[in-house]
């Protein structure tokens, strides 16, 4: 926990995001998830750095089975590096009201994508 909070904020809430997805996922949909709680200052440069500081800190894995897809990040799949960061990422968001908005901004973002 004390780890995740000493990431860079911006790093934290797009760990937050995907935490409460898949056990994997792809950047398509974290940026579609940051995209939609961050509006038009944040981009795919941005995105791309803030997942490979996730894994260069050991918090995120490239999903082995979708390494021979292409060098891109954008044809990878991510998984987290286990189950303890997933729940530490979780715990990121505050629990109560502000959760209960943040679990309700997810779920509209993830039904705008028809996921």
């Amino acid at each position: 926990q004390s780890k995740m909070r000493a990431l860079p904020e911006l790093l934290q809430s797009t760990l937050a995001l995907v935490a409460y997805t898949n056990h994997t996922f792809d950047l398509e949909l974290c940026y579609d998830l940051v995209k939609s709680n961050y509006g038009g200052e944040f981009n795919r440069n941005l995105l791309e750095q803030q997942i490979e500081l996730a894994i260069d800190e050991g918090l995120l894995m490239r999903d082995v089975s979708t390494i021979g897809r292409g060098s891109n990040l954008y044809s990878a799949t991510f998984k987290w590096a286990h189950d303890r960061v997933r729940e530490a990422a979780c715990e990121l968001v505050p629990s109560g009201e502000k959760r209960d908005a943040f679990l309700l901004e997810l779920a509209h973002s993830l039904m705008r994508r028809g996921e």
